[in-house]
């Protein structure tokens, strides 16, 4: 079992209790910003590193078809105990999905945990599962404390640095550089 595994899989059922309060304000920035998507109702969502599913249960009560992929086994039966669509999987060994099976990949929250060439293996990855749209959603610089306390708890897993990332993708030929 990876490090962060282990990790997410100790914090699960604590991770749970924020649930409600996610995904409310994960509808609340979809109301703000999801038409920028430009995704049509009833489109199919590959979450990577969908956690307890408060990301993916947002999207599935904008219309969406849902599936939520974990490296933490107790994270995903947290989401399947809520009836979303979740399976363990690592996205950084690939997923037993074909090429373009999705119209939208996202990875909320998951990019700060990753090394630079994990990162890329990510990239990759949900560049081959996309039909073309890709989500990165991650931290910025008004942090707050307890997500630093959970990291540093964590230890390695979250050596990359507390600056926000930028991802700029490049679905169709799939590449992609970061910036700080």
């Amino acid at each position: 079992m990876t490090a962060p595994a282990r990790l997410f899989n100790r914090i699960a059922q604590v991770y749970s209790l924020f649930f409600k309060g996610q995904v409310r304000g994960y509808r609340s920035a979809f109301a703000l910003h999801g038409d920028r998507l430009g995704l049509a109702r009833g489109g199919s969502v590959l979450d990577v590193g969908c956690g307890t599913g408060a990301f993916a249960r947002a999207l599935e009560l904008e219309g969406f078809q849902v599936t939520g992929i974990d490296i933490a086994e107790k994270m995903v039966r947290q989401g399947l105990r809520r009836n979303l669509d979740c399976l363990p999987g690592n996205v950084l060994r690939g997923l037993p999905y074909p090429g373009r099976s999705f119209d939208l990949v996202s990875a909320v929250f998951v990019l700060h945990g990753l090394r630079m060439d994990e990162r890329q293996a990510l990239f990759r990855e949900a560049s081959r599962l996309s039909r073309g749209l890709v989500l990165f959603h991650d931290y910025n610089g008004a942090r707050s404390i307890a997500i630093d306390l959970v990291e540093w708890l964590g230890g390695e897993i979250f050596s990359v640095s507390l600056k926000q990332v930028w991802m700029r993708c490049k679905v169709s030929s799939g590449m992609c550089r970061s910036s700080t």
